[in-house]
């Protein structure tokens, strides 16, 4: 079996850093205000889906860099991988639906998420082959 250990562990960096990133939205967005034209349901609903994508970052980024050897070893892992990696690729499509592609910003934002994507794809699509 490959060693994708140091390539699933990059991603796992980038899941932590998109965590840490994400978790002041509340206060950075001012959401207490900027959310209070939404009726209680819808505000409770984005904010209810803030804190799962949160608690889903966390757990892929354990996952990532704590269990590396479990992820590539078992169909289950692998299912993870790409969980995690359709995760990113919704992201990136979303960058050009929602926001209509940015520039710089933009570009920089889909690299980000091809990165933790990417990495965990290649365990899955190059499995055990031999080289």
């Amino acid at each position: 079996m490959k060693n994708y250990s140091l390539i699933l562990k990059i991603a796992g960096v980038l899941n932590l850093l998109f965590l840490l990133f994400h978790l002041p939205f509340y206060w950075m967005f001012n959401w207490s205000e900027t959310l209070s034209c939404l009726n209680d349901d819808n505000r409770n609903i984005l904010l209810t889906f803030n804190v799962i994508g949160n608690l889903l970052l966390l757990y892929f980024t354990i996952n990532l860099l704590f269990f590396t050897k479990q992820l590539v070893a078992n169909s289950i892992g692998k299912l993870f991988l790409l969980l995690v990696a359709s995760f990113y690729g919704i992201r990136i499509f979303a960058e050009f639906y929602f926001w209509s592609f940015d520039g710089t910003k933009s570009v920089v934002l889909i690299g980000l998420c091809a990165i933790p994507m990417v990495c965990c794809l290649i365990p899955v699509i190059m499995g055990d082959r031999k080289k």
